[in-house]
């Protein structure tokens, strides 16, 4: 059982990678939910032995496909330790007040994407936490929905009653087996005590439910191959060198969701000339300890169950 496991991982990583880099036809045109880049593209990573980090971007992007003037609606950081296999993510709310580097003042940490894009909010997001990031991700919200619903759904442990008209969120808490419309009215709902820190945390959570549905399905069922590899094609796209594709894919197959450490940035809200943001404190600690191993000395409860 452990050999066919193996085998049927090693399958998926080869197969996944293969459909990602293979031109598609002049006639095809992506709608990808997520588009993968390195931040410094000649810059060697240490895939076997090192911390890797990656910034997940959510945007609501243009039909053209830009994100130019438009401010980032989620923000992860994923630290995954390639020695030890595990990994830790930092959920941070989109309003927590940072400075952003290319203005040389303070705003909402989600505004760097409006400034100077992606490569911009990377920056800022380095300055805030104090160590670098190796590649960051795209994840466009409305192909999101789209991939959701092509893999069946996904079921979520929902923490709380939600109940808000605004986002169309409205789940009992417990098992709720999700549609693309429905997660993103759960992950866009921010009507909670703790606002923009619960939010950004059931951002993560859906995340993680999805990956391990998909994780959990090839080993028990391995014809969900070729599925994955048609979804991979048309919902994923890379611009990273084949090798790191290949390295990574193996690398998301084998890690647990259920063992990601999650840490929202602590603060406390306040109001800067009639806007309503995060004032981040408390958090060196636990940057520190991601910078130094990607991993949490005291990782709180996990996101899923």
């Amino acid at each position: 059982m452990v050999v066919r496991v193996r085998i049927c991982r090693w399958l998926v990583a080869s197969f996944l990678v293969y459909t990602l880099v293979y031109p598609a036809p002049a006639s095809g045109q992506k709608n990808a939910a997520v588009t993968v880049h390195k931040v410094e593209y000649n810059k060697a990573i240490d895939l076997q032995g090192g911390i890797v980090r990656i910034l997940l971007i959510g945007s609501d992007r243009r039909r053209d496909g830009s994100v130019e003037g438009q401010r980032a609606d989620a923000l992860h950081l994923v630290s995954y330790n390639t020695k030890l296999n595990k990994a830790s993510v930092i959920n941070i709310p989109r309003d927590t007040y940072v400075e952003i580097p290319s203005r040389r003042a303070r705003d909402r940490i989600n505004a760097a994407l409006e400034y100077g894009g992606p490569e911009e909010q990377v920056r800022t997001v380095e300055k805030f936490v104090g160590f670098d990031i190796d590649y960051y991700a795209m994840v466009d919200f409305d192909s999101f929905v789209a991939l959701i619903n092509r893999i069946g759904g996904v079921t979520v442990v929902v923490p709380e009653s939600m109940n808000d008209s605004h986002s169309g969120a409205h789940f009992a808490p417990g098992p709720v087996h999700m549609d693309g419309d429905e997660a993103l009215a759960f992950v866009r709902n921010r009507a909670f005590v703790r606002g923009d820190f619960e939010r950004t945390e059931n951002q993560a959570r859906l995340l993680l439910y999805a990956f391990r549905q998909i994780r959990s399905e090839v080993p028990s069922d391995p014809s969900k191959i070729v599925k994955y590899i048609g979804l991979a094609s048309e919902f994923v796209e890379l611009d990273i060198p084949y090798s790191e594709a290949f390295r990574l894919a193996m690398s998301a197959i084998s890690l647990d969701p259920a063992t990601v450490q999650s840490y929202t940035v602590a603060g406390s809200i306040a109001d800067v000339g009639g806007a309503s943001v995060v004032m981040p404190s408390g958090n060196e600690d636990a940057f520190k300890d991601i910078r130094d191993d990607g991993l949490l000395s005291k990782p709180g409860p996990p996101l899923i169950q």
